[in-house]
């Protein structure tokens, strides 16, 4: 996730979704797939594609343990829907 967070700093979200991509797909279990998901639904959101960033987030809600960016993930549902 260091190299997608580099390339979203670097507004180069082409190359951040890859990352998170990757990490979405490969690595459920990983301890920032939660992360994976929620930069993706941050550049999703940026593009403009709000009902495909509001699945990920959702996702991230419903993930069993509690993880610090499920606060975020309310908030940005709340920003797509507007």
């Amino acid at each position: 996730m260091v190299a997608a967070r580099w390339y979203y700093r670097r507004r180069e979200p082409k190359s951040a979704l890859i990352y998170c991509d990757q990490v979405i797909e490969e690595y459920p279990e990983n301890p920032e797939w939660v992360e994976a998901l929620y930069l993706k639904g941050l550049i999703l959101i940026d593009r403009g594609q709000n009902e495909e960033a509001i699945a990920h987030f959702t996702r991230i809600l419903a993930y069993p343990d509690d993880h610090h960016l499920k606060h975020d993930a309310e908030r940005q549902i709340k920003r797509a829907r507007q």
